[in-house]
């Protein structure tokens, strides 16, 4: 995949992806802002933003902000993670130029009107009730608390009901003047058009903009040995929700590759181990799968899974049992040659089109990261030693490094699961 990386004037970085057999391009605004950039005071006003940009600017209204794409057929959206926001919109190649306007437009001259701040908050509001009502999503947010307990990481994105309410106009204001600046913005087009007519298509939207200085950075995660952590709900549901956590290293961390092979070994697609003995074998679950959190300083291995009520005590020991197998014994030569390949035919599909490379490449870029091609990250994985992936299993799945989060009629099932976790080694 080829790509070109430059900087402007105002220190505002553009990415630009040429794919030419594209009749589709792809633009997007991202920015170094994201729930590590938050206190317990303005928890939630990234996403908070994030949602009100949409609300009008000094040349659009809402309505029109959506009709501009979605009449020529495209798309527009954003998302809020843990560290940066991201607007983009995908259109027919000749809109391109109106993508980009209506972008800037969003991200540097939001009205956020008091009565729109208003509208906002009910909605956002609505939205905790939502994930609060869907064990499956609000299971992870409870391990992230213990996970990253007192620390940004650990606070759910779209904040609490408290923190919501004292969200305000000015607080809005400092937060986008403070974050919302060039030199902490990258901008990413993925199509088939000219560089350079891009290029002057975004120095003439961004260049009012000036870089500034930030002082309060985000603060660093430090990982503190402790007990295994357990937290749970107990609530009548129809599944019994679960999400097994470990912290492990950064996403640029050597080890990342060996962590990755792990992870689609485990639970990672249906050939899993996990997939075939929880689910195939066992019949306890629909669902179960393996994740990797992937920070600029920290990260972790998730396992989630909603099993069967009264079958969670023989879920988590079949789970841990296999955590201990692979500790102990490694990987077979089979299951680890092909888990090198589903990544490599995984990375090469999800890269396969102009949105795709355009949100891989500005993840990479805002985050500061170092860009590798695809070629790069291929040799990367071919070039990880089965032991490797073995040492990191068992460098991670410890019991004092353990982390646990249940939502379901599981109250008589707790001290069962407590003693399954201490006997974890």
């Amino acid at each position: 995949m080829k790509f070109i990386i430059s900087q402007l004037k105002n220190k505002l970085k553009t990415v630009f992806i040429p794919i030419v057999t594209a009749e589709v391009a792809s633009a997007s605004i991202w920015i170094k802002a994201g729930g590590r950039f938050e206190d317990l005071s303005n928890m939630g006003i990234s996403h908070f933003l994030e949602h009100l940009v949409f609300r009008g600017t000094k040349k659009r209204t809402a309505k029109q902000i959506k009709q501009e794409i979605e009449g020529v057929g495209g798309l527009i959206n954003a998302f809020t993670s843990r560290e940066y926001t991201c607007y983009y919109a995908k259109v027919p190649k000749k809109y391109i130029s109106t993508a980009i306007d209506l972008l800037s437009d969003i991200t540097i001259n939001p009205l956020m009107k008091e009565e729109d701040i208003k509208k906002e908050k009910k909605i956002i509001l609505e939205e905790i009730r939502m994930y609060k009502d869907m064990p499956s999503y609000y299971v992870d947010d409870i391990l992230n608390e213990i996970m990253w307990q007192g620390h940004p990481l650990g606070r759910p994105l779209a904040g609490n009901y408290s923190s919501i309410a004292n969200i305000n106009r000015r607080k809005l204001v400092e937060y986008k003047d403070r974050l919302y600046h060039s030199a902490n913005m990258v901008v990413v087009i993925a199509g088939n058009i000219n560089n350079r007519q891009i290029r002057d298509i975004i120095q003439d939207k961004f260049a009012k903009l000036s870089p500034k200085k930030d002082e309060r950075k985000p603060s660093r995660f430090i990982y503190k040995k402790h007990k295994p952590r357990l937290r749970y709900i107990n609530k009548i549901t129809q599944q019994t929700h679960m999400s097994l956590g470990f912290h492990t290293s950064c996403r640029t961390h050597p080890e990342r590759y060996a962590l990755a092979i792990l992870s689609v070994v485990l639970g990672g697609n249906m050939s899993s181990r996990l997939f075939q003995k929880v689910r195939e074998e066992e019949a306890l679950a629909y669902q179960i799968s393996t994740s990797l959190a992937k920070y600029y300083d920290c990260g972790s291995f998730n396992i989630s899974a909603g099993i069967k009520n009264k079958k969670l005590i023989k879920a988590v020991s079949l789970i841990l049992d296999e955590l201990e197998k692979i500790k102990k014994a490694g990987l077979t030569e089979d299951e680890f040659r092909k888990a090198k390949e589903f990544i490599i035919g995984s990375t090469l599909i999800n890269l396969e089109n102009s949105t795709d490379r355009m949100l891989w490449m500005g993840a990479k870029v805002i985050s500061n990261d170092p860009v590798l091609r695809v070629e790069e990250i291929i040799r990367n994985i071919r070039k990880v030693k089965s032991n490797e992936v073995q040492e990191v299993a068992d460098k991670y799945f410890k019991k004092d490094n353990l982390n646990l989060s249940v939502i379901g009629p599981v109250k008589n099932d707790i001290g069962k699961i407590r003693n399954i976790i201490n006997n974890f080694s």
